[in-house]
């Protein structure tokens, strides 16, 4: 179960509040306190009494008001339509009683979450968010890594084993069925999608794009060299943001003629941010360290990124998703909601680095 009372709700927003940081380390100046710019606005904690898959993260994605999240071997469904008070919705079961899956990737796809594990494709459907159940499951050997999920029309792309992508038929949500696999230049790492595009992280490292208007004859478009292996990307409109961990760097590259993508810039990131996962929307990027640390980034001049603000917050980072001036992050043992609105009012930074 969820637990989520007002009181809870009130002692873990003042609580983050209170923990709220500004980290300054390595920069070249002295940050302020952000804490009125950027801020916890909500929170809901998690109750892992139940049976989980050990090694499953909590991996998340947003769908206007609905949040999505793994807990163990559970899918939760929440309310965020009011951010301040997001709420438990509706909670089921994935994976059956003694089966250990670890969940690499979650998808929305119309009325329907997509999760992808260690083994099994698994349909959700969510329409009713109080009432979520697995319509349909598709066996899916060798999944493993970050497990991405491309969605195109009623097609789902997916990352199957080293440089293999298994194309799944959504035509029928309780009847997934396996309708093409096909072999990537490299080992792919990550994937991002732009329209009927699936753009690839591979091993080289490159970016590849192949155009999945028709799912079952993907057709390849156009590749660029990468600055080094990205292992979660971003995609906002024609802007991919590539983050390279092991460098603690953004690579952003242009992606407006899918046949030429270009580098145009790129971003160091503190060394002790622990960079895992990068999501996007309008200018502004967002980075989350393993250790909790969230690094806002100014992407409206993309040719000369700017790290506007760090912060921290409690727990361990899994994962997150961004939406307008909200960021929905998840960890353990909670969903935390951050209100980014009057991040650009917050004093100037200097770059990273400089």
């Amino acid at each position: 179960m969820i637990v989520n009372s007002t009181k809870s709700r009130f002692s873990a927003v003042f609580f983050l509040f209170l923990i709220l940081s500004i980290s300054s380390s390595g920069m070249a100046q002295t940050c302020q306190d952000y804490s009125d710019y950027i801020h916890v606005i909500g929170a809901l904690y998690y109750d892992y009494s139940g049976p989980a898959s050990p090694g499953t993260e909590n991996l998340l994605v947003n769908s206007g008001d609905v949040v999505c999240a793994t807990m163990g071997c559970y899918l939760g469904v929440m309310d965020v339509s009011v951010p301040e008070m997001p709420e438990e919705a509706g909670l089921v079961r994935l994976f059956s009683s003694g089966v250990w899956e670890e969940v690499f990737g979650l998808a929305f796809y119309g009325d329907y979450v997509l999760v992808n594990s260690s083994s099994l494709f698994t349909v959700v459907q969510v329409n009713n968010i109080s009432e979520p159940s697995v319509v349909g499951t598709l066996a899916l050997d060798q999944t493993y890594g970050r497990g991405d999920i491309a969605v195109v029309g009623d097609h789902a792309v997916v990352i199957r084993g080293g440089d293999e992508l298994a194309v799944v038929d959504l035509t029928t949500p309780s009847s997934p069925s396996l309708a093409y696999t096909t072999t990537a230049p490299g080992s792919v790492y990550c994937l991002g999608q732009s329209g009927n595009y699936v753009l690839m992280s591979v091993s080289g490292p490159a970016l590849e794009i192949y155009d999945f208007s028709n799912p079952l004859a993907p057709s390849f478009e156009g590749s660029t060299p990468l600055l080094s292996s990205a292992y979660d990307m971003a995609v906002e409109g024609n802007l991919a943001l590539f983050l390279q961990a092991s460098e603690h760097q953004i690579e952003l590259v242009d992606i407006t003629t899918s046949v030429s993508p270009a580098s145009i810039g790129s971003m160091l990131l503190p060394q002790e941010s622990d960079p895992q996962y990068i999501d996007a929307d309008g200018t502004t990027a967002v980075v989350r360290g393993y250790n909790g640390q969230m690094l806002v980034v100014d992407i409206q001049d993309p040719t000369d990124p700017l790290l506007t603000a760090t912060s921290s917050t409690s727990g361990y980072g899994n994962s997150m998703a961004v939406s307008g001036d909200l960021v929905f992050l998840g960890g353990s043992p909670m969903l935390t909601v951050m209100d980014l609105a009057n991040r650009r009012d917050a004093p100037v930074t200097a770059e990273f680095g400089a």
